[in-house]
């Protein structure tokens, strides 16, 4: 503290201002130190930020601000901050481990262990760095590179369960069980409740037949963590293979109420139905794991099996065609769809088929295909696939937006409540001039935002628009009250109203960028309403009291169609290119339309012109996601949560690990 006085003293008559910045700083770094000591990491990026905006080169800040996107699981956003942390500061060696370790969860092993090995050389001694970079080595399957470093973690510290553990997951993939099944239970020894190790060593009993040794090492692990899926998925096996079906129903049951999403689960579910012959519900199996994994091939493969059975012959072909689609090299699913071909007396169709599932079997013959092809896919009808197998089941996006809503368009209301300053807002991004000839009339009561709150009753919104009738007629040609008038018919659903007042306020400004905005927010607001009504005949707004509102929404928009709306959306960005907002609504509309590329090409423009705008970022990575562009996706919603938008750590959470 004496250090800091002296310093002030001699610094105070040339740079007041810099250390009164500089002890600001050092309050924000510390009290995000304290918020992610307890556990508000949202709260900690949001500090951080602000030291970051005032000092872009602060090493600290990116690594504090890293470590707090890391607890959120923004592996994307951490590895960023760490590397900027790296970069203001070369030698930052926690830096490097801890970007190490957010590149393992983003499966950039090899990026790892550069990063680990560059670790090394500041701390030699620290028996995790070698256990990291074995797991590293190991997924890369490096497996004598991996157990090296696992044995030197373990000369360290003969203490450490999860270099045992991985030593004996390598050891397992060298074929080499019994130095497995030693260190699976030294891991146990050290920690006896460690039921990955339980559940390792108990599929070892199983795959040896030692089948009541097994389920006593899953009921060990279930007894540990009763929701494991992996101990009940596995348990399930083993009762499968006592040929105990109603427990192994009963465990698969169990990880499906669980995990909803657990496409490994219903998989194994549709085998074990097969083989106890319940046919139909085998096939709603089958179908929930596709809605999760599109493209696994066993499962259209298997499901085209069971149509079979059924005599459901085009569907299916359908199957064995998707299958093919996928693999193309698939020769008995060819050869199944010869056969269903020719129940459907597609003759030539099946000829076709049997001569390419003989080419393919001989080119196997020649080795002139190396890749195994699925020629013994019926053995899946005798027994159950192994859990590690389902590793490799892609991931789908397909349903996201059933799952995650994408942040709201923006809009202008009115309201007798607001403390933003809207003429000084909108003058950010459409310069003074537009301003000056359009804007002038706004006052405090309108709000440019995305939510808005229903505080008053609609006989207020009524009563200010009487109010604002009067208004008009005492002074024409005035747009302000024309404006505010189709606001409060908007409130209540009137579109048709608020749209015939937008179209006179057009006449009575220069420049109408703002009408073709609000236009097109309420001719979309009237589509979604009417998507909404079950009416064809005519469509009236009731509102809470069931009381109907004057006048009936016209269908001159159909629902279909948005044409309108993206054309006033057009025009508005021709009168004022630089209001990002007009972009981010006709990107929102796009989505509806299922213009994915236009709206990714409206996303790019609004962070082009504003760096900083996080709906945007958050709904152009939905958008890549749902599109499984997953990496790309998940950058912009790690962007969109150290922007603020809290709800992107839950997309993280679902979409990118």
């Amino acid at each position: 503290m004496k250090f800091i006085k002296i310093t002030c003293i001699n610094l105070l008559l040339l740079l007041p201002l810099t250390v009164l910045s500089q002890l600001n700083i050092d309050y924000y770094i510390q009290k995000g130190r304290e918020q992610l000591y307890h556990y508000r990491y949202s709260e900690a990026i949001k500090t951080f930020n602000t030291v970051i905006e005032y000092r872009p080169y602060h090493a600290e800040a990116y690594f504090l601000r890293g470590t707090a996107k890391y607890n959120l699981q923004d592996y994307y956003g951490a590895e960023r901050d760490y590397s900027q942390a790296i970069d203001a500061k070369a030698n930052a060696g926690k830096a490097y481990y801890y970007r190490g370790m957010s590149r393992i969860q983003l499966y950039n092993f090899q990026g790892a262990i550069e990063d680990f090995n560059t670790t090394l050389k500041f701390n030699i001694g620290e028996p995790n760095l070698f256990v990291q970079r074995g797991f590293c080595k190991l997924r890369l399957e490096r497996y004598p590179e991996a157990i090296e470093d696992f044995n030197t973690a373990l000369q360290r510290d003969k203490r450490i369960k999860r270099a045992y553990y991985y030593r004996a997951i390598s050891e397992l993939n060298m074929d080499d069980t019994t130095a497995a099944f030693k260190d699976l239970s030294k891991a146990i020894d050290v920690d006896s409740t460690f039921t990955n190790a339980y559940v390792t060593r108990g599929r070892i009993y199983h795959q040896t037949e030692k089948y009541s040794n097994a389920l006593e090492d899953f009921e060990r692990a279930l007894h540990f963590e009763p929701s494991n899926s992996q101990a009940l998925i596995n348990r399930a096996l083993t009762y499968n293979q006592l040929n105990q079906y109603q427990k192994a129903l009963d465990d698969l049951d169990r990880v499906i109420k669980i995990e909803p999403s657990n496409a490994l689960a219903y998989y194994n579910r549709a085998l074990l139905n097969t083989e106890i012959g319940a046919y139909d519900e085998a096939i709603e199996d089958y179908d929930q794991v596709l809605q999760y994994n599109p493209q696994n091939i066993l499962t259209y493969f298997n499901r085209g099996i069971l149509r079979m059975e059924r005599k459901e012959y085009a569907k299916a072909i359908r199957d064995f065609t998707m299958a093919i689609k996928l693999y193309p090299n698939f020769a008995k699913a060819y050869i199944n769809r010869s056969i269903a071909r020719r129940q459907l007396e597609d003759y030539k169709g099946a000829r076709k088929d049997e001569q390419k599932a003989r080419q393919i079997t001989q080119a196997y013959q020649d080795n002139r295909l190396e890749r195994l092809n699925f020629a013994d896919t019926t053995e899946n009808f005798r027994r159950l696939i192994s859990l590690q197998g389902s590793q490799n089941l892609p991931r789908h996006f397909g349903n996201i937006e059933k799952s995650i809503e994408p942040r709201n368009t923006f809009s202008l209301y009115y309201s007798q409540h607001n403390d933003n300053n809207l003429t000084e807002k909108l003058g950010k991004y459409v310069g003074d001039s537009l301003i000056t000839k359009e804007m002038a009339y706004l006052d405090k009561y309108f709000i440019l935002g995305t939510d808005r709150q229903e505080t008053q009753s609609k006989d207020y919104y009524m009563k200010k628009t009487e109010e604002i009738t009067d208004s008009i007629e005492r002074y024409p040609g005035k747009a302000k009250y024309l404006l505010k008038r189709a606001l409060l018919k908007e409130h209540t659903k009137n579109y048709n109203g608020a749209l015939n007042d937008l179209s006179l306020a057009n006449k009575y400004t220069d420049n109408q960028f703002l009408i073709y905005f609000l236009r097109a927010n309420i001719r979309s607001k009237m589509i979604r309403y009417i998507k909404m009504m079950e009416d064809d005949t005519r469509i009236l707004n009731i509102d809470m009291n069931n009381s109907l509102i004057e006048e009936p929404i016209s269908r001159e928009v159909s629902y279909h169609d948005y044409n309108k709306v993206i054309k006033d959306y057009n025009k508005s960005v021709q009168l004022a290119p630089k209001f990002v907002y007009t972009y981010y609504n006709r990107a929102n509309t796009k989505i509806e339309n299922k213009n994915y590329k236009g709206a990714i090409n409206d996303f790019n423009k609004v962070v082009f012109l504003d760096s900083e705008f996080p709906q945007a970022y958050f709904n152009r990575g939905l958008t890549y996601i749902y599109l499984q562009q997953t990496t790309k996706g998940c950058i912009d919603i790690s962007k969109a949560g150290e922007l603020g938008i809290a709800e992107a750590y839950t997309v993280i959470k679902l979409y990118c690990q």
